[in-house]
């Protein structure tokens, strides 16, 4: 899936990953229509497949395709049902002033009747030119409740977040870098990240995990790392 990362505001995407991995859920960064993302952590594999074909990629044009649009306009968080059946919100977040930026995130599966009906689909409807093994490598399950707290993360770190500055080592002329290195002197390294305030604790993992009659065990199972970070 189209990914820019050099477009996105320095120092967003660890945190981003950071987040994405306490909660279990899918989070993109975006300016626009998507795909592309600024910055994408633990994508949902049924999303990278569906939206990485040139056939299929249109069913997610009204969704998140158009999920900054709607976050930007509502000035608040979105939520919306695509239509794999994958639950999602959209919400804005002010990292720069001179950008409009929104993160999408949820991506998932709230119950073993919409996994089974999009599992059908894939198997013998019409996705099952996108059947394989890496289609079901990172299937996310998550309620109504594991969404808004994911949001609540996004929204806090978003109203601490200050820029990386640039490193301090390309605004250097390369003489003055070859002298400062002869006279023992060090070049400043880029400072780390300045966010005040705690990082978001982890909460309750409330996600269930289903198996469905339909296809091998093997495929059924999300392989999405639990967090080890816990508090």
């Amino acid at each position: 899936m189209p990914e820019v990362p050099e477009q996105a505001p320095r120092g967003w995407a660890r945190i981003q990953e950071t987040i994405a991995g306490l909660s279990g859920i899918p989070l993109l960064l975006v300016e626009g229509q998507q795909p592309p993302a600024l910055a994408i952590a633990n994508n949902n594999s049924i999303c990278a497949a569906l939206q990485s074909s040139p056939e299929h990629g249109k069913l997610c044009d009204p969704f998140c395709g158009a999920a900054h649009e709607r976050a930007i306009g509502a000035d608040t968080v979105t939520h919306y049902r695509c239509h794999a059946g994958l639950q999602c919100f959209a919400m804005p977040v002010e990292l720069d002033s001179q950008r409009k930026l929104a993160v999408i995130g949820g991506r998932a599966l709230a119950s073993s009747a919409d996994y089974s009906a999009l599992a059908e689909r894939f198997r013998s409807g019409d996705l099952q030119s996108l059947f394989s093994e890496e289609l079901f490598r990172n299937v996310i399950f998550a309620d109504e409740a594991d969404l808004d707290h994911a949001a609540l993360r996004v929204a806090k770190s978003a109203r601490e977040f200050i820029e990386d500055p640039p490193s301090e080592t390309s605004k250097i002329p390369t003489p003055l870098k070859s002298k400062a290195a002869a006279a023992g002197q060090g070049i400043t390294p880029s400072a780390e990240d300045r966010r005040t305030g705690a990082s978001p604790r982890p909460g309750l993992d409330r996600r269930v995990r289903i198996r469905s009659a339909g296809l091998p065990n093997r495929l059924m199972q999300s392989n999405r790392p639990r967090p080890t970070n816990q508090s």
